[in-house]
């Protein structure tokens, strides 16, 4: 697929963004590559969103969105320690913290999807200024997906062993 491969970072974010959410979570494919400029690129929407008063990036991603789309790419492993590494976690707290409903769901949706199957990852949401009391608070969040969301990242980072790679986010709840 071009597109992937495009010089703008608009277009090449917005192709992989959607392969990976089209893919199986941890289904790999060649078309999955890791990319630093364009996670950096969409985090820089992210952050420019944030400090809209629409939430809206000029290239007109919402933060809803792009919470979404970062959680489809921390689904496949490659991209997991690269969104971290460019600063994502902060942005995902403020998200919680700031958000309407659904955007505090996709929030926390993507950090759990980070936190999945990898111990570094939930190290560094323990060390994130903010995330864990964030978290706790949502846990009586008047909406319930809020409050599960909430309460299923504390039990991933909680844990002591991670999962085997075989078992799906995707039999938690939505």
């Amino acid at each position: 697929m071009p597109y992937t491969k495009a010089k703008d970072n608009s277009t090449k974010a917005l192709a992989v963004m959607a392969i990976a959410y089209i893919l199986e979570e941890g289904e790999q494919n060649e078309l999955i590559v890791a990319d630093d400029s364009m996670i950096h690129y969409v985090l820089a929407m992210f952050s420019e969103a944030m400090d809209c008063s629409n939430k809206v990036s000029l290239e007109s991603f919402s933060v809803e969105e792009l919470a979404q789309g970062l959680g489809s790419l921390a689904n496949h492993y490659v991209y997991k320690q690269i969104i971290v590494r460019h600063g994502a976690l902060q942005l995902l707290v403020r998200l919680m913290k700031e958000g309407d409903d659904k955007e505090t769901y996709w929030a926390i949706r993507c950090i759990r999807t980070l936190a999945f199957n990898d111990d570094n990852i939930k190290e560094r949401i323990k060390k994130e200024p903010g995330a864990i009391s964030t978290i706790q608070q949502l846990q009586s969040h008047d909406v319930q997906e809020v409050r599960q969301a909430a309460e299923n990242v504390l039990y991933i980072i909680r844990r002591s062993e991670t999962c085997p790679r075989h078992l799906s986010l995707s039999t938690t709840t939505h």
